[in-house]
């Protein structure tokens, strides 16, 4: 392609970006019309799911709040209004939130998210940002608790299962109070997760999918490694009656078969 090819289909891409994102906006506007009209936070569209989540923003009457601190001779600390620098004050005992409770200013903040939604699914039809109602699988590994505590102070908890069906594998994650369910887990049991989403983890270059779990949720185990073990023998054994039932059909002296179960009156040849 030449150079004025390459100019020419950027101004193009970018001129239909422009395009698409006016029509996102118009989109978004009547989406949002609807949920106030319905009263609801989403709506479907077959396996599509549209929701919204308000993420308040909290932020302070500058006035107010100056007239507060500078009476305490603590506004050189702030200076200009950053909640950072407001909770360091808190933390240290140099002012309660009692004192300032009344500078507070809570703003709406309305994010607008699109997902696929689909039943039943396998690992290696995961994709990014589907959201799945069920999926089987056995559990080949445990993580082990990882605990800590972030920029913002808040504590966390971190857990993973490996996980595989006939298909792939995949790792589910466990963040906080969802760790909870790795300790009632073994390695071998099979487990349904429901309501998962599926996500990317990204780190440099690489990028890894795995199994993320929202508030609605849930892990379950449907038979333990006993079980599981149990069952895998009769599936073989099943599969070797299988097999010399074509034997016998093929080489002419088989006996008859019908759907769910095996007439006992053998058959030999005339």
């Amino acid at each position: 392609m030449t150079l004025e090819g390459i100019a020419r289909e950027y101004y193009e891409i970018k001129e239909e970006i422009r395009r698409l994102e006016r029509r996102r906006q118009e989109l978004r506007e009547t989406i949002f019309n609807t949920f106030s009209a319905r009263n609801t936070d989403e709506i479907y569209a077959g396996d599509i799911r549209v929701y919204r989540v308000n993420r308040p923003k909290l932020s302070w009457e500058e006035t107010e709040l100056k007239s507060v601190l500078f009476a305490k001779g603590l506004w050189d600390e702030v200076v200009t209004v950053d909640n950072q620098k407001l909770k360091n004050l808190i933390e240290t005992g140099k002012i309660s939130e009692a004192e300032i409770v009344n500078c507070e200013r809570e703003s709406d903040r309305w994010f607008i998210y699109a997902e696929r939604k689909v039943g039943s699914i396998r690992i290696k039809d995961l994709q990014k940002g589907v959201r799945f109602s069920e999926l089987d699988a056995k559990v080949i590994d445990k993580g082990e608790l990882r605990q800590g505590v972030s920029k913002f102070g808040k504590n966390w908890k971190l857990n993973h299962l490996s996980i595989e069906d006939k298909t792939g594998s995949i790792k589910l994650v466990l963040w906080n109070e969802n760790t909870k369910i790795a300790e009632d887990i073994n390695v071998g049991d099979r487990i349904v997760v429901k309501n998962g989403y599926v996500s990317e983890y990204v780190r440099g270059d690489d990028r890894e999918l795995q199994i993320s779990l929202r508030k609605d949720s849930d892990v379950v185990v449907i038979g333990a490694k006993e079980e599981m073990e149990d069952l895998e023998e009769k599936a073989e054994d099943l599969e070797e009656d299988e097999e010399e039932i074509e034997e016998a059909i093929e080489g002419g002296y088989a006996y008859e078969v019908y759907e769910g179960y095996k007439e006992d009156s053998w058959r030999g040849k005339s």
